[in-house]
């Protein structure tokens, strides 16, 4: 009789298994996935912001930023055009884009890999300018 109990006890465990652990999958691919986009939303945004900060002050303004680009951020998809910061990142589902825009006009490079990058921003005449920090 203990036997059988046993043996019943293992199955349930083993169907509790059986559908906790795909569904355990799915909620950490998701969440990772969007914590990717968060991530990249805020590296847009803080880009564009201080352009924007930088183009209220006028030619000759500088500043130095550490943004974090995500694990996915695809470099040959992103980029620096006009009033837009579009940063293109791979997930589950396929590319996705993030975009900010600027009053400023934009020009310039952004990373060739995703992790943390210092950028330089500088106004020039009509346009601020995006560099990495070597």
């Amino acid at each position: 009789m203990r036997g059988q109990a046993a043996v019943e006890y293992m199955a349930m465990i083993g169907i509790l298994l059986a559908i906790l652990l795909p569904l355990a999958a799915y909620v950490w691919q998701s969440n990772s996935t969007s914590s990717a986009v968060q991530q990249a939303t805020m590296t847009a945004d803080k880009i564009a912001q201080t352009a924007d900060s930088l183009w209220a002050q006028g030619p000759g303004a500088q500043n130095t930023i550490n943004v974090y680009f995500p694990p996915g951020y695809n470099a040959s998809r992103s980029s620096l055009n006009n009033t837009m910061v579009r940063l293109s990142i791979r997930i589950s589902a396929g590319n996705t884009d993030i975009v900010s825009t600027t009053k400023a006009n934009l020009t310039g490079t952004l990373p060739s890999s995703p992790g943390y990058a210092w950028l330089i921003m500088r106004t020039m005449d009509n346009y601020v300018t995006v560099s990495t920090v070597s």
